[in-house]
């Protein structure tokens, strides 16, 4: 059975240590928000949300090209959470007015240019298997990375989170719920610099 899973894209980030806005930084040829958008395009999700800052607007136009609904963080400087909470809300809303019941949500970020479709339809397929759980890919060294799927029963705890830690907070709270994927290291690093830039721009050469 296919479960009803929305895509969250958290995209609000500042950019600080990357000198400016990161996700227009283009790792092997292509924009890390359009590589971003592009892979979760493909995947059967119920309704994907990206949440970006107000003036934003070339994320924005990205985002809106994959079919993805904007959400708007006015102060991202308030934490990872006050967005988590922005994305969550706006999908609930338009679960429900679309007649949706969700049965879970992803949570993603876009700096990660390395990131598999198979690796997402993994998580996906774990999730459909057991929608009680909370899904989340792991290195073979044994470090969570990001996506992960929150399942209904977490929203309530998602929605108070404040400051900036986010669906982390939930997890620890609830280890027993936790189902992991393996994944590659690769697949998992972000970019937070522009070193990590040209360093994963040289892992996605064949």
């Amino acid at each position: 059975m296919r479960t009803n899973v929305a895509c969250i894209l958290l995209a609000a980030g500042l950019g600080t240590r990357f000198g400016g806005n990161k996700l227009l930084a283009r790792v092997d040829g292509t924009p890390m928000i359009v590589r971003a958008c592009r892979q979760h395009a493909a995947q059967p999700y119920a309704l994907r949300v990206l949440v970006a800052r107000p003036g934003d607007g070339e994320l924005l136009a990205q985002a809106l090209r994959f079919a993805f609904r904007p959400a708007y963080n006015p102060d991202p400087r308030r934490g990872i959470a006050s967005s988590l909470c922005i994305g969550l809300n706006m999908a609930l809303s338009a679960a429900e007015g679309e007649g949706l019941g969700l049965d879970g949500a992803l949570f993603g970020v876009c700096d990660q240019p390395g990131l598999r479709g198979v690796t997402v339809a993994r998580l996906l397929e774990a999730f459909d298997a057991d929608p009680s759980r909370i899904v989340a890919p792991v290195s073979p060294e044994g470090r969570r990375g990001n996506p992960v799927i929150f399942p209904r029963a977490s929203f309530p705890e998602l929605l108070e989170l404040r400051g900036d830690r986010g669906g982390g907070v939930v997890i620890e709270r609830h280890p027993k719920l936790l189902l992991t994927v393996p994944a590659p290291a690769e697949e998992l690093r972000d970019v937070d610099t522009a070193q990590d830039a040209s360093s994963a721009e040289t892992e996605l050469r064949p």
